[in-house]
């Protein structure tokens, strides 16, 4: 009987007391167990969507660095069919070779044109029987710059890989891309590449427009692609194909240096010019972002670690709170220092990184970004509206713009180029690119992330090659063709406002025996000294251009009257005849002025120029200087 009442004291204190104690750890280390699976299973998927918007980040921003190559030699074709309107009709070419090889030493070409070879002219020789296929010819010309022609010139019409480029060029009368060639079997360069090709067309007095020729811009894809490579973080590489099959047939490029084997692949298509490429990004080992993805399981295993220690020290863990906020402290310290990752792969390729807490309206923002921006390093990080004033006043609409149309747009991204102000005064132009990367319940956006680039280089070198397409290389006067555009819209003008315009033609009198005895150097200081007489001659509102060898045309915009327009032809007349000193040489020259006036001599571009012409030539056979009242 005694010993049955022990046991039963036994029994109820083990019920009350140490079956609880025991259990407690139990259940503390079961439950560590599965928040560290959480963890784990948590953390390993955040670390993979990081790693996914790393490499398409990357992969998005060399994208676009192809795309602005490929854009900056399309503008040089542009320039060249714009330069090939100045050419004088009576010599049967839109352009020959001496006008290309100058306006190619003119051009400011930098690093974005890396890989163009050249340009080469194609001259169009079309059928002259009924059979349209029998006799048409594609001659190609000299590669400039370069050897010259070797051999005869190859029919390039006759070529299956280049017959198509050039037909769907001149079907579309807008530049076309060849697929993939050997240069050298064309005499097109030294190396596998494409070429693009611009068609130039002759308008004829009826209006309609006539096939004259071709400019072939031959580029080596190796020299394209090589720059874009070596702004590619370490362990990351680019590889280009045609079309959309991914095949070794269809491989254009891969770096020449030999990495380790891919893990990773991502693949962004491109179109252009009739051509569709796909740019491929090729993470292998040794990837810095890569290597993280072994700190998630890292986090779940000391987090088990962790709960078998509360379990063993759960009678004794008063701070328990304290170890928990210490856990989930590492874990947000690991997906950071994932984060500072990716912004150091992009600060590596030459961006700024910069992140924007929409809600609080703070931004965070990496050295090169405040470098880029002109913010003081040592000074907070800037608020939204604190970096406005940086931006050029008259980029503030866009920028508002490009930002409302991704957030309140649906477009989730955008991309704007403007200007900031430099350290040392002027403006220097940025490009921006941002996407929304988190939202809230209600798909409001949360948070932006971004990176900043400088394209002012770039931009630059976009507004001379602007220049040159509109103006004449040796004078810096309007070419035909802006001249003709600029007088199209002064008739527009006066036509509405029911005002009169003039226009001059000067002709200069014994200009080819000066060119021919003393040179062609003399010849084109003494254009250069007549254009800068002409300017100093109209006010700034005026027009003046050079449409041929040294034929130049003034544009008096309205309104203006034939007694003032005749005293500047007058004032023309006389500045042309003032003695001009080039070094130890003195030349005297005269001109030939003809002067028209809209809308009594005539009411049109065509009109207007063949009375002024009229007017000239009366004045050359008088031997002086006739303003009548017919306009010569």
């Amino acid at each position: 009987m005694r010993l049955r009442r022990r046991l039963l004291r036994w029994r109820a204190r083990w019920r009350n007391g140490p079956r609880l104690t025991q259990g407690l750890p139990w259940a503390i280390l079961l439950l560590g167990l599965m928040l560290s699976l959480g963890l784990w299973s948590h953390e390993r998927r955040e670390a993979e969507h990081v790693q996914q918007r790393e490499i398409e980040a990357v992969l998005h921003a060399a994208s676009q660095r192809l795309d602005h190559r490929l854009d900056a030699l399309q503008q040089i074709l542009s320039a060249v069919h714009a330069l090939a309107q100045t050419q004088e009709p009576a010599t049967g070419l839109p352009l020959d070779e001496s006008r290309l090889r100058r306006f190619l030493d003119a051009l400011p070409l930098g690093a974005d044109h890396a890989g163009l070879e050249g340009l080469a002219l194609v001259r169009w020789m079309p059928s002259r029987t009924a059979d349209d296929n029998a006799t048409p010819r594609a001659l190609l010309g000299p590669l400039l710059p370069g050897p010259g022609l070797l051999g005869q010139s190859p029919d390039l019409w006759r070529e299956p890989l280049l017959q198509p480029t050039l037909q769907r060029a001149r079907d579309s009368g807008q530049p076309a891309l060849s697929p993939s060639l050997d240069l050298r079997s064309w005499r097109l360069g030294r190396s596998q590449g494409v070429v693009l090709v611009q068609p130039l067309f002759r308008t004829a007095l009826d209006g309609s427009h006539r096939l004259e020729s071709w400019v072939l811009a031959p580029v080596a894809l190796g020299a394209l692609m090589d720059p874009l490579q070596a702004q590619m973080p370490h362990a990351l590489s680019l590889r280009l194909f045609e079309g959309e099959v991914l095949q070794d047939r269809s491989l254009l490029y891969q770096p020449s240096q030999a990495l380790a084997q891919g893990l990773l692949q991502r693949e962004e298509r491109l179109q252009r010019g009739g051509q569709a490429w796909t740019l491929q990004l090729v993470v292998h080992e040794g990837y810095a972002p890569l290597a993280g993805q072994t700190e998630p399981l890292t986090l779940g295993l000391l987090g088990g670690l962790g709960s078998l220690l509360l379990a063993l020290l759960a009678w004794a863990l008063a701070g328990s709170r304290e170890r928990a906020q210490a856990l989930a402290q590492r874990m947000t310290r690991a997906l950071r220092e994932s984060e500072q990752r990716w912004a150091f792969a992009l600060e590596g390729a030459g961006d700024g990184v910069w992140d924007w807490d929409m809600r609080a309206d703070t931004l965070v923002t990496t050295a090169r970004w405040k470098a880029l921006m002109g913010w003081p390093l040592s000074a907070p990080e800037p608020r939204f509206v604190q970096m406005l004033p940086l931006v050029h006043p008259d980029d503030h609409a866009g920028l508002r713009q490009r930002l409302r149309e991704c957030i309140k747009g649906g477009r989730g991204s955008f991309e704007v180029e403007y200007r900031v102000r430099a350290e040392g005064g002027g403006w220097r132009w940025r490009l921006a690119r941002g996407r929304i990367v988190e939202r809230d319940g209600v798909d409001q956006p949360l948070r932006m992330i971004g990176t900043l680039s400088d394209i002012d280089a770039r931009r630059q070198s976009e507004a001379q090659i602007h220049f040159l397409a509109r103006h004449d290389p040796l004078t810096e006067l309007a070419n035909r063709a802006h001249f003709s555009e600029r007088l199209q819209q002064a008739l527009a003008h006066a036509r509405r406002y029911r005002e009169s315009l003039g226009l001059i033609l000067v002709d200069l009198d014994r200009f080819k025996p000066v060119n021919d005895i003393h040179g062609h150097a003399v010849g084109d200081e003494l254009l250069q000294a007549m254009a800068r007489r002409l300017k100093a001659a109209v006010r700034e509102t005026d027009v003046v251009g050079r449409i041929g060898g040294d034929e130049f045309l003034v544009l008096l915009c309205g309104p203006v009257s034939r007694e003032s327009a005749r005293h500047v032809a007058e004032k023309i007349y006389n500045l042309v005849a003032e003695p001009l000193q080039l070094g130890e040489l003195s030349l005297e020259l005269t001109c030939s002025v003809g002067l028209a006036m809209y809308p009594e001599d005539g009411e049109d571009e065509r009109s207007l120029k063949k009375a002024a012409d009229d007017a000239m030539y009366a004045s050359k056979r008088a031997g002086r200087l006739l303003l009548g009242a017919a306009g010569g």
